[in-house]
Order: structure tokens, then C-alpha cells, then sequence
């Protein structure tokens, strides 16, 4: 983001002094990118986004997500080196994490891409976002890619390409841990996370612990919280965004009971006005809650009890 601000910056003193004009990345943005406008590359919808399984645009497949910024504009070559394309109703723009390395592709399109999407890629998955608009999202398992069409903030819209790791290898299989644990993490201090998981330790405070993920199909981000009870992990708690999405919520649903078995229906808060229906998972030395929050599951982990004497 910080270097996407710079080069807005350049672009503004560039008009100022009569150069080139380049704008956000959107599919009403204004701009040549690199060249006058008569230089500008023209596409259709159809020629960048064939019939098929979705994939990066056509003039960005030799792009691969991860890959250093060198290696991208070397395989790139007709970009000359710049994050930002304009081409007629389309313009491009890369992203990059803060070691240069290639994280995104966003793509704004014209207001009326979605039927010729639709045409080529069949049709999406329809989730929810945080201000409850629908988003269409595609899937390509093959490439553990995803597409999702979204609003921009000047009124366009735009393609959002980035990988995921699919919530089912976050889950995971048996019963003594979930797949993004290394070991279990209930019983760790704060140095033993540390060591385990020193990338996707972001926030560590005397009593809990952040960690992120990598993104799932459906979400952003998937992050954990690890709650330390006389200085070891006690509870785990994470969320599995759904989207409202009916057939993806029981699709997570039924990932878990795959995983640990069918659940036991339990009431949280009983007796009181803040009684909650719950269900129960039972693994190997732990137990998983499952309730409901806005547009995700949240799961909440804990030892299981000892058995009665």
C-alpha cells in the first residue's frame, strides 16, 4: 500500500508537468500508464479471460504469485518495469509484500464484466463482505487460485486474483491437532510459539498470542488466538469465514465432523439470559467448540476435562 501512495504521488507531479497521468486501479480510471494514450495495449474481456478455469489475465501469464519483482518484470517485459497498466477499459496493477515479492493482481473492469465472466468461468460463489454486499468469488483448486469481483471506491469495479490455502488443509486430518498446527499448541509457553511459529507470530502479549495464516478461499487472512492461562496456552480460538454462503457454511461444518466425529449439542451461559446453543467436538486431549458470529464460524479449543476419579 505504502508503495502503491508513492507511485500516486509520481503520477499527480507527472500530470502537473504534462507527463503521463496514471490512476487507481479500477475500470473507470483515467490514465495511459506507460506511453500516450494512441500506445496503449487494447483487449477484450474474452481475449484476457478465456473459457476455462480461472486464471490471471492473458497478458500477465507468465506472472506467478511469490515470484521477486525482478523476476516478474523480466517475464514481463512489456510492462517496463511498472506496477500500473492502463488499457483502454482495463488497468492492472501489482502488488508486492515488503520483500519484493509478488502477493496480488488486481484487474478493473468494465460494469458490465460480469455476464462475460460468467460466460467464461461458469458461475461464482456468492459470499457476503464486511458491509454485507455480495461478492462473486471463483475457485481454481488446480492453482489454489481465487477471483473475486469487487466494488472500488470510485464506483468501478475490479478482478482481485490471489492464492489461498484451502480451509480444508487448515482443518486437517485426525483427531490430535488441526492441520495449521505444527504440534498441538494447547500446553506451549510463549517462547515455544515462538520458536514453532516465528513468520506467523505477529502479536505477543503477556497472556496472548496472535498468529496469522495464510488466507483461505473465503477470507483475507485466517488468524488464531492463543490464550496462555499461568503462562501455557490454554484456549485457541479461530474463525471460519463463510461468507453467509449456506452450501460453504455446512461444507465447514461437515469438514469438522469428518475430522472429529458428530458433535454433542451443549448450552452455554445455562440458566441465564445469555444461554447459547453450542456444539461439542471431542479429540484427542481436547475439546472444539463450534458457535456462530457474523459471516464465520468461530471454533474455540480447550484441554479436555479429566476424567472423574
Amino acid at each position: 500500500m505504502k508503495r502503491h501512495l508513492w507511485l500516486m504521488a509520481l503520477a499527480l507531479l507527472a500530470s502537473a508537468c504534462g507527463g503521463k497521468k496514471k490512476s487507481g486501479a479500477s475500470g473507470s480510471g483515467s490514465g495511459s500508464g506507460s506511453g500516450s494514450a494512441s500506445q496503449e495495449p487494447h483487449f477484450t474481456l474474452g481475449e484476457l479471460f478465456p473459457a476455462g478455469k480461472p486464471n490471471l489475465p492473458t497478458n500477465y501469464a507468465a506472472g506467478r504469485f511469490g515470484m521477486s519483482k525482478q523476476a516478474f518484470f523480466a517475464a514481463l517485459p512489456a510492462l517496463q518495469g511498472d506496477e500500473y497498466l492502463k488499457a483502454g477499459e482495463f488497468s492492472f496493477f501489482a502488488y508486492f509484500d515488503d520483500s519484493d515479492h509478488l502477493t496480488s493482481v488486481r484487474v478493473g473492469v468494465p460494469a458490465d464484466a460480469l455476464a462475460g465472466l460468467k460466460a467464461a468461468w461458469g458461475e461464482p460463489l456468492m459470499t457476503e463482505n464486511s458491509l454485507k454486499k455480495q461478492i462473486p468469488l471463483w475457485l481454481n483448486p488446480d492453482l489454489t487460485l481465487k477471483v473475486m469481483l469487487e466494488p472500488t471506491s470510485d464506483g468501478g469495479q475490479s478482478l482481485a486474483f490471489s492464492q489461498y490455502t484451502p480451509v480444508k488443509t487448515l482443518v486437517g486430518d485426525g483427531k490430535d491437532k488441526f492441520g495449521f498446527e505444527k504440534t498441538p499448541m494447547l500446553g506451549k509457553t510463549s517462547a515455544e510459539l515462538k520458536a514453532d511459529y516465528p513468520t506467523e507470530m505477529q502479536q505477543d502479549t503477556e497472556m496472548l498470542s496472535f498468529l496469522h495464516f495464510p488466507a483461505t478461499e473465503y477470507d483475507e487472512r485466517f488468524q488464531v488466538e492463543a490464550t496462555r492461562t499461568d503462562g501455557k496456552v490454554s484456549r485457541l480460538q479461530f474463525w471460519l469465514h463463510h461468507g453467509n454462503n449456506d452450501k460453504i457454511k455446512a461444507d465447514m461444518r461437515a469438514l469438522l465432523v469428518a475430522k472429529l466425529g458428530e458433535p454433542q449439542e451443549t448450552t452455554a451461559n445455562e440458566g441465564t439470559p445469555y444461554a447459547k446453543k453450542q456444539l461439542t467436538f471431542t479429540g484427542q486431549g481436547f475439546t472444539a467448540v463450534l458457535g456462530e458470529t457474523e459471516r464465520a464460524w468461530v471454533i474455540e479449543t480447550a484441554p479436555a476435562a479429566a476424567p472423574a476419579p
